[in-house]
């Protein structure tokens, strides 16, 4: 989109708000606005614990391949559509970044995904995917489970089921029940980008509660 920068900032941010806490979205669609969100990101990465969720949506259109990235950092949220932009260096950097813990719910396998999506990419160079390979994450539920010496929390099949589960108080509806956006649709409203959002603000808010447990 042949737009000013500063308009394109403006028209990709989101004020959401779950569970009272104000947070910025931004859905990043074109290459300019990623540096941007990344150093947002960075900016709430303070003090010894640097805690970031990963969170990965496919779409109707391809269901075997991530189409929207999450990143959730304290307020902030990138959302970035794979399916218009490719996965800058700068991205990468960040994703292998051993000083930050990524969590997520099911991230082995969303980040598999991520990775065999990339093995077929020709508009991502080699040092990125290569970079990539080493992405690693830690699993909501087996950090939960560690922590509150609760094993059936291992086997959880859904976000609701885990939050259910834990005892964390957090209004959450099955996934099966709820209506998701069309993460190959070129716009999002408020509140589909809430519903987008709303797996990872509960994986860093319990992550964050539980590592400061420690």
């Amino acid at each position: 989109m042949n737009i000013p920068w500063k308009y394109l900032s403006k028209m990709a941010g989101y004020n959401i708000k779950l569970n009272g806490v104000d947070i910025k979205a931004t859905v990043v669609d074109q290459p300019t606005l990623v540096e941007t969100g990344i150093a947002e990101l960075k900016s709430r990465l303070v003090g010894d614990l640097k805690l970031a969720v990963i969170d990965l949506k496919k779409s109707s259109i391809n269901p075997w391949h991530p189409h929207l990235m999450l990143i959730y950092v304290k307020d902030r949220c990138m959302i970035i559509d794979l399916g218009s932009i490719s996965i800058t260096k700068s991205l990468a950097d960040f994703l292998i970044d051993r000083s930050i813990i990524f969590i997520g719910f099911k991230i082995d396998s969303k980040l598999h995904g991520l990775r065999s999506s990339l093995t077929v990419s020709s508009f991502i160079n080699t040092a990125i995917k290569d970079s990539l390979m080493s992405a690693k994450g830690v699993e909501i539920c087996d950090l939960a489970a560690r922590v509150l010496k609760n094993p059936g929390l291992l086997t959880c099949g859904s976000i609701a089921e885990f939050v259910t589960k834990g005892g964390f108080d957090f209004k959450v509806e099955d996934d099966r029940n709820k209506h998701l956006p069309d993460c190959a649709a070129t716009c999002f409203s408020a509140e589909e980008v809430k519903q987008a959002m709303h797996e990872a603000y509960i994986c860093y808010s319990v992550a964050n509660k539980l590592l400061s447990m420690l």
